[in-house]
């Protein structure tokens, strides 16, 4: 082997534990995001992830005036299919909001768009007007 060839493998055998680690963030790095998205870690109330529209809509009720959640439900799958929210009106009425999978307000981000839905349902059910 000649002086070339020996410093070549020098910086080859130089270059691998670096290439190793790299490997190993992108990987680590990679199985957190899939698991964020996936539902394995606990619902943190952040509005992105697999909890995130659930996150949103629950925020939105929360904000809302003489409206407090009593109770909620979801369908958990792959991604959460269906959500609903039990909201207590005033002090004396309770109302069922429910979003399914293949409503567009499961897809809505904007909020206030959000918010008129949800108060569209309270209405129908004679809860509060719009």
């Amino acid at each position: 082997m000649n002086a070339g060839d020996a410093n070549i493998m020098k910086n080859v055998r130089k270059s691998v534990p670096i290439i190793l680690l790299a490997v190993a963030i992108v990987v680590a790095t990679d199985s957190l995001w899939l698991a964020w998205q996936g539902g394995v870690f606990p619902d943190f109330g952040v509005e992105s992830g697999y909890y995130g529209q659930f996150n949103r809509v629950k925020h939105v009720i929360e904000r809302m005036p003489g409206v407090r959640i009593v109770d909620l439900w979801m369908h958990k799958d792959v991604s959460i299919e269906d959500f609903g929210f039990v909201p207590d009106i005033d002090g004396g009425r309770t109302v069922a909001v429910d979003f399914s999978e293949s409503s567009p307000q499961m897809a809505e981000w904007n909020k206030r768009r959000i918010r008129e839905f949800v108060e569209r349902q309270i209405a129908a059910s004679g809860g509060m007007q719009p």
